[in-house]
């Protein structure tokens, strides 16, 4: 330890756990929307719903957690009402509009827009 803390220059504290615990709290959803992201691209959309909805029960705020949740609806259980609500909730709390979420949130809700009205022909 005390070489790997002479010659990184202090961090092993934080590698082997012994930070100062400064992560926010986005930060440390951060590993849980990982799981989120690696069961939704091995198409286990169940799993990945329930583990995004923990996530928003945290933080229902949390822009990049809504975006996947919307993508989830849509992609797993073909629901663009309920991916439409969620990617307006990250239009409202974004008003931005170069900001990435709300462009990306934007983008997709007009897409499902647009597939809903080429479904109504």
């Amino acid at each position: 330890m005390f070489v790997l803390d002479k010659f990184s220059g202090g961090t092993s504290s934080l590698i082997y756990g012994g930070g100062n615990g400064t992560w926010s709290k986005r930060e440390q959803l951060g590993g849980d929307l990982n799981t989120v992201k690696y069961y939704k691209m091995r198409k286990e959309y169940d799993q990945a719903f329930k583990t995004v909805n923990n996530i928003l029960n945290k933080d229902p705020e949390f822009s990049e957690a809504l975006l996947i949740k919307a993508q989830i609806l849509w992609e797993g259980f073909k629901n663009s009402a309920a991916a439409k609500g969620n990617l307006k909730k990250i239009i409202e709390i974004k008003k931005d509009k170069d900001e990435p979420f709300y462009r990306w949130a934007s983008n997709l809700y007009d897409g499902l827009t647009e597939f809903e009205m080429q479904d109504l022909k």
